[in-house]
């Protein structure tokens, strides 16, 4: 069922604009801190790089739908929260891997050439992920919260001076 907003616009394609616009500036930052696309061996940094940006984009576009809705339920943000989560634990897992695989690899043995093993790589996936998931979510937790302050005080400052309130075009 497609319901519209009160401004018109379908249920589908509103999205929070500062969760949006906090999730791309924080994922941007550590994605250039933790894998720049400069820092490269071959393509690998580059397709690293551009597979990181692009899980960020659509984390950041999933996170910003949910939290447009009218309503959102505790269950709602656990299982959007976990799904990112789980998305970044595969990432990692699978770039923890892909360092561990060789051309000599033999598919019988339980290790990879490197001495990485599969259990060893989804163990590091979550070790890796775990940490930069929630460095992600927390500075942008951090750039929502400056921008409300700030959009609290220009409001309280307007009032005072006798203008409008002004609206900061991001909720």
């Amino acid at each position: 069922m497609n319901v519209a907003s009160a401004s018109g616009t379908p249920a589908w394609r509103r999205l929070d604009q500062l969760m949006l616009v906090s999730l791309l500036t924080a994922g941007g930052f550590w994605l250039l801190l933790l894998s720049p696309p400069w820092d490269t061996e071959g393509s690998d940094g580059v397709g690293f790089f551009l597979t990181t940006a692009t899980y960020v984009l659509l984390g950041a576009l999933a996170m910003a739908g949910l939290y447009a809705r009218e309503e959102v339920t505790l269950k709602q943000e656990v299982l959007m929260l976990v799904a990112v989560w789980t998305a970044a634990v595969l990432l990692w897992t699978a770039r923890w891997l892909n360092l561990g695989v060789t051309a000599e690899h033999h598919p019988g043995t339980a290790y990879l050439v490197n001495g990485v093993s599969w259990t060893g790589s989804i163990f590091s996936g979550l070790w890796i992920a775990t940490p930069c998931f929630l460095a992600w979510q927390l500075l942008a937790l951090s750039i929502r919260a400056a921008w409300r302050r700030l959009s609290a005080r220009r409001r309280c400052a307007g009032s005072a001076a006798g203008g409008p309130t002004g609206a900061s075009g991001l909720r």
